[in-house]
């Protein structure tokens, strides 16, 4: 079957899933053609991860990639509430970070990637005169990070892009 191009695939997958329902976790989606920003747009408005693109006359050859995998992203400000520590020698491993919500700020997660040197030295500077003892966050922090973490006054704003939520309602 992986010698046939992709269309006959389909046509065969879609026999077999034929009665799936589609609110499914697995269900037969129909092959488009053309516009394929338009609905990469549209799912990423419905809340899907992104959108996988095939040449529709190419087989399956293990190891050869005849396909994208194209992901939504989202983007956000969010108030940078502490840092984790680095076990590298950086000034931090990641940065906290909350959101506005019910009055207060909820822990959102952290990221730790996309950061020069010299922004991490620059960060730093700041962070240092931002420190406090306690949580600025209203809600529960994860104790294996709370344990560790380096409060800061939250007054400084970072945009974040970012694949998704997860079911934790966590960057």
């Amino acid at each position: 079957i992986g010698k046939q191009p992709l269309a006959e695939r389909k046509a065969r997958l879609q026999a077999l899933l034929r009665t799936a329902p589609k609110d499914g976790r697995v269900f037969f989606s129909d092959h488009v053609e053309g516009d394929g920003a338009a609905m990469l747009a549209t799912l990423c408005g419905k809340g899907f991860e992104g959108i996988v693109a095939k040449r529709a006359g190419a087989a399956y050859r293990p190891g050869q990639r005849d396909w994208l995998k194209i992901k939504c992203g989202h983007r956000q400000e969010f108030v940078i509430a502490g840092t984790s520590p680095s076990t590298r020698g950086r000034p931090f491993a990641s940065l906290l970070l909350g959101v506005r919500e019910g009055g207060g700020r909820r822990y959102a997660g952290r990221i730790g990637s996309g950061f020069a040197e010299a922004d991490l030295e620059r960060l730093e500077a700041r962070f240092r005169k931002l420190e406090r003892r306690t949580s600025p966050f209203s809600g529960a922090v994860p104790a294996s990070i709370a344990r560790h973490a380096r409060w800061l006054a939250p007054e400084l704003v970072a945009e974040v892009a970012f694949a998704g939520w997860t079911r934790d309602n966590l960057v």
